[in-house]
C-alpha cells in the first residue's frame, strides 16, 4: 500500500506550477513582492480560470536573470596583490 503523503509530495515535485505561496517560498520573498513582481510585468503569471499560478521555470529563469556572479579573490593565489596604495592630498 502507497503512503498518501508521499504521494502527494511526489506530485508537488513534479508539478509544471506552483501558487503564490510556493513560489514565494521558492524565492524568499513575501506574497506581497510576488503580488508586486506580477503586477509590474517582471514576473510572469499564468491565469487558470481565477487562479493564478506560476511556472517553475519562469521562477528558475526570474532568479537566473537577476543572479549576478561575482569573481571572489582567491585567498590562497601566489600573484594576488594584498597591498594597499593610499594617497592623501
Amino acid at each position: 500500500m502507497k503512503n498518501y503523503f508521499i504521494d502527494k509530495i511526489d506530485v508537488l515535485e513534479e508539478s509544471l506550477t506552483v501558487n503564490i505561496k510556493t513560489a514565494a517560498s521558492m524565492l524568499c520573498v513575501s506574497e506581497r513582492t510576488i503580488r508586486t513582481l506580477t503586477k509590474n510585468g517582471e514576473l510572469p503569471v499564468i491565469r487558470i480560470g481565477s487562479r493564478a499560478v506560476y511556472s517553475r521555470e519562469d521562477l528558475t529563469e526570474f532568479v537566473r536573470q537577476r543572479s549576478s556572479r561575482v569573481m571572489i579573490d582567491n585567498p590562497f593565489d601566489e600573484h594576488r596583490d594584498d597591498s594597499i596604495d593610499f594617497h592623501v592630498d
